[in-house]
């Protein structure tokens, strides 16, 4: 195992990141979220959202997520909720988002045969269906599943974000070289033990 700080831009490329159904649910609440927006909009070029655990499995050129799971899905729902918001308000931003970490970042290029992007995280448990609603704009707005809570979380702070606290957090998820993660990578031996043990003992 090794581990390195890593922009969003490892998400860039064909490979497609799985939540194995195994894993636990999406359980991040208002406090959560409130702490992962202030990180955010602050002035401070370098911050850090949390800890990721990545596996790639070579059968069948995936890789799987077996940590940090909800700091990426929230990071997936707050670039959504800016694209939909910019795209009615800003071509411009709303074209970026699209071009430097929407399309490149959250999406897998379109399935000719469906003509439907595929989501870049493919979640495997039950919360797919919430996150699946979130990318393809068709959330029950009375759904109270924790990952369309954070959804209306954000839309509710971006209106009411100041333009400089938008800027900064466009900054961060669009520069390549602003590290938001410190992501563990699992050798083909390793098992997600190993990253726990190493959690718990930087505790």
């Amino acid at each position: 195992m090794y581990a390195k700080e890593e922009s969003l831009s490892i998400f860039q490329g064909a490979c497609k990141y799985v939540i194995p159904e195994s894993s636990s649910l999406y359980v991040w609440n208002k406090n959560s979220l409130e702490e992962f927006w202030d990180k955010l909009i602050s002035k401070k070029e370098k911050v850090f959202l949390g800890n990721a655990c990545f596996k790639s499995r070579c059968e069948t050129l995936d890789t799987l997520i077996l940590g940090g799971q909800d700091v990426l899905i929230t990071l997936s729902i707050l670039i959504k909720c800016l694209l939909s918001h910019y795209s009615k308000n800003e071509e411009k931003i709303c074209n970026i988002l699209k071009e430097r970490i929407f399309q490149k970042s959250l999406v897998l290029k379109e399935d000719t045969l469906t003509a439907k992007a595929s989501p870049r995280i493919e979640i495997l448990n039950s919360d797919k269906a919430a996150y699946e609603a979130v990318l393809y704009d068709s959330v029950d707005e009375k759904s109270i599943h924790p990952i369309i809570c954070a959804y209306k979380y954000f839309q509710d702070n971006i209106k009411g974000a100041t333009p400089d606290e938008i800027n900064y957090i466009i900054e961060k998820v669009t520069d390549n070289q602003c590290n938001l993660l410190f992501v563990f990578f699992l050798q083909a031996d390793d098992d997600k033990e190993l990253y726990l043990n190493v959690l718990s003992g930087s505790q």
